[in-house]
């Protein structure tokens, strides 16, 4: 059973001070953002085309397709990362982008940030299982 990742704004809390001093608790509030990583990240260039590999044991799936080592095949430049990376300006994946991959993150670094698109929110991460 496949599983994915959803990264979503979710309102967060933060404390602040009023003018007397009083600490206070705020909530920020929350918006649309939202990325559906269904996969499959991770593609091996095998006879001129682009084989998905499993998402969860991609190492493996490589090394039964080509019989050589995972290492030997990220060296000759065989292995592709796809959709792995976020522009925080564009809010698009980096082979997206529309603005120059100025401001990429992995897309696992998105998970407890302030939401690039409401910039109040957090961001969240969940895991859903695909039957």
């Amino acid at each position: 059973m496949p599983i994915i990742y959803n990264y979503h704004c979710s309102p967060s809390s933060d404390y602040k001070r009023d003018d007397s001093g009083k600490l206070n608790k705020t909530h920020s509030k929350s918006c649309d953002f939202e990325i559906i990583d269904t996969g499959p990240h991770v593609y091996l260039k095998k006879d001129g085309k682009e084989v998905a590999l499993d998402q969860h044991d991609f190492v493996k799936d490589a090394e039964t397709l080509t019989k050589k080592s995972f290492r030997e095949l990220v060296n000759s430049g065989a292995i592709i990362y796809k959709k792995d990376k976020f522009c925080l300006n564009c809010l698009k994946f980096k082979e997206d982008c529309i603005c120059e991959n100025k401001n990429i993150i992995p897309l696992h670094e998105l998970e407890g940030i302030k939401c690039p698109k409401c910039k109040e929110g957090k961001i969240v991460k969940t895991r859903e299982e695909i039957s």
